[in-house]
């Protein structure tokens, strides 16, 4: 337990250190800290001019869109591959990976639209349109695995596993 607590310290520390040296909002940097990817979460929100006076209670908005964002660029990096669509290997990742990341954004817009971000509140359906977007990112994730357990797409692990963890850190700001 008190490793624990010295590695929270410690990681938000280094946290409010980075803030300080490039103008990560403070705010963003706490709440961030109660999050199981603090350094994704601001990384990723602090692209969002309006964050720094944003409530805690509308982080899980923002989130969602980052979340967004990444569930689009694996998208993207299908579809960038749509010439090889030929080839046999190539064909099921295509097919899998483009279903699996058009359902996560048609999820993620579903749990924006069931957050009210101007009260913080959330649907009873939020938390299953933020699970199921991380099923299509891990269905997509596996779907593209060769024989060797390498993506067959460059980059793709990346995007979901980042979309992973903003639905990770959505679901910690859901519980505000």
């Amino acid at each position: 337990m008190t490793s624990m607590i010295s590695f929270i310290l410690l990681l938000s520390l280094s946290i409010s250190v980075r803030a300080t040296e490039t103008s990560i909002p403070a705010s963003l940097v706490k709440a961030c800290a109660k999050t199981p990817e603090p350094e994704v979460c601001v990384d990723e929100l602090q692209t969002y001019p309006e964050i720094g006076t944003a409530p805690v209670t509308t982080m899980a908005y923002y989130s969602i869109g980052a979340a967004s964002v990444s569930a689009q660029w694996a998208l993207d990096a299908v579809s960038a591959n749509q010439n090889k669509s030929s080839i046999a290997e190539y064909s099921k990742c295509l097919e899998d990976c483009s279903g699996a990341m058009q359902d996560a954004i048609k999820q993620l817009e579903k749990a924006r639209d069931l957050w009210d971000g101007k009260k913080g509140k959330k649907n009873a359906d939020f938390d299953k349109c933020i699970s199921q977007v991380m099923t299509d990112a891990s269905t997509c994730d596996e779907s593209c695995k060769g024989n060797d357990q390498q993506s067959k797409i460059e980059k793709l692990p990346d995007w979901t596993e980042k979309l992973t963890k903003l639905c990770k850190i959505t679901l910690a700001f859901a519980q505000y």
